[in-house]
């Protein structure tokens, strides 16, 4: 899959409402822990209607449910709990812009060259590009293009903006993991960790309860 394909999956299938309003957290692992373990040759996103029928057979209740389900939701289901059933914990990245005070997500994942990975590609991405327009919201584009920035020149402290990775709940990381991050809304809990230049940084990303900085 290329570039813009792949932008343009994740957008149709990973915009498509709450995963928890499916599933609980349990199930999703149980069901990302299943796809994980198969053998590339016995898998394919290009089928996942039958995977409840080859491989959920010892969980009725939930090959039900699975079933029961658009294929565009079984997609969106596997490809999400794949993700969280892989090793580490559930991080975002994200940019802190210290000229606008703005806080921008720009990938999430388990391992650190996966968040780095995704959120290069997100900052390059086309649609993002489309969707951020430089006149009308001069600080969001100000903070991406000092975040783009940082992470091509690796130098992720600046007195400008820093680029810092952050723990995140599994009940926002299973929503968010594969959605384009641009309107996610989330709350940030601050410090003890501070950067070089003494400023507190992010240590803690969940869903937000109230109006949050994107």
């Amino acid at each position: 899959m290329n570039c813009i394909e792949h932008i343009r999956y994740n957008h149709l299938v990973h915009q498509r409402g709450e995963l928890l309003h499916l599933f609980d957290l349990g199930q999703l692992k149980l069901i990302g822990g299943i796809a994980a373990c198969l053998p590339l040759q016995d898998f394919s996103l290009l089928y996942p209607f039958s995977f409840a029928d080859l491989h959920l057979v010892d969980h009725p209740q939930l090959a039900g449910q699975y079933s029961s389900l658009q294929q565009i939701e079984q997609c969106r289901v596997l490809d999400a709990a794949i993700e969280l059933a892989k090793e580490g914990e559930a991080k975002a990245m994200v940019a802190v812009s210290y000229q606008n005070g703005m806080v921008c997500l720009l990938g999430m994942g388990k391992q650190e060259q996966t968040l780095i990975e995704r959120s290069k590609e997100y900052l390059a991405s086309p649609l993002l590009a489309t969707m951020v327009d430089r006149t009308l919201e001069p600080d969001l584009y100000q903070t991406l293009q000092q975040a783009t920035k940082a992470l091509d020149l690796e130098q992720r402290e600046t007195e400008q903006c820093t680029i810092c990775t952050t723990s995140c709940s599994e009940e926002f990381f299973i929503e968010h993991v594969l959605s384009f991050p641009l309107h996610a809304e989330f709350t940030l809990s601050w410090g003890p960790t501070k950067d070089r230049y003494g400023r507190l940084l992010p240590t803690y990303l969940c869903e937000a309860t109230v109006n949050s900085p994107r």
